[in-house]
């Protein structure tokens, strides 16, 4: 799990992780809470206060795959940075390894599926094939 300025140093830099945090917020929100537009109950998930009418309007907008405007961006960057402890503590956003020894069960896993480990992971070659194919892996979850 990332921290606070973790999600913080994500979010300033990069788009999709904005969009993502975007969904994320609405989704905290209650159905109640969707339906009006508005934050009618103070749990510390989803929007706060008047932002809930727009954050589920970009939210909305996002998720039928539709750009955002550079002003749009500009806002829903700032909604994002506001809550980065809340989705810190949510989890939205996973840490990527930094070198190749920490890799997960589960790339090691999808390996075998693949028949890799037939690759010798320690030659120059096997390791950049390796590499390449987490990154793969990395994306599809």
């Amino acid at each position: 799990m990332m921290t606070k300025d973790e999600v913080k140093a994500l979010l300033a830099t990069n788009d999709k992780a904005v969009f993502k945090a975007i969904v994320a917020l609405e989704a905290q929100q209650t159905v109640t809470e969707r339906a009006v537009g508005f934050t009618t109950e103070l749990n510390g998930r989803g929007w706060s206060g008047g932002e809930a009418a727009f954050g589920g309007s970009l939210a909305r907008q996002i998720s039928r795959g539709q750009r955002l405007s550079p002003k749009q961006m500009v806002c829903a960057r700032k909604m994002a940075l506001r809550h980065a402890g809340q989705l810190a503590k949510l989890g939205t956003f996973k840490p990527k390894p930094t070198s190749i020894l920490g890799i997960e069960e589960r790339f090691y896993r999808s390996l075998t599926k693949y028949n890799m480990e037939s690759v010798p992971l320690h030659s120059y070659d096997g390791m950049v094939y390796a590499i390449q194919m987490f990154d793969i892996f990395q994306e599809r979850c």
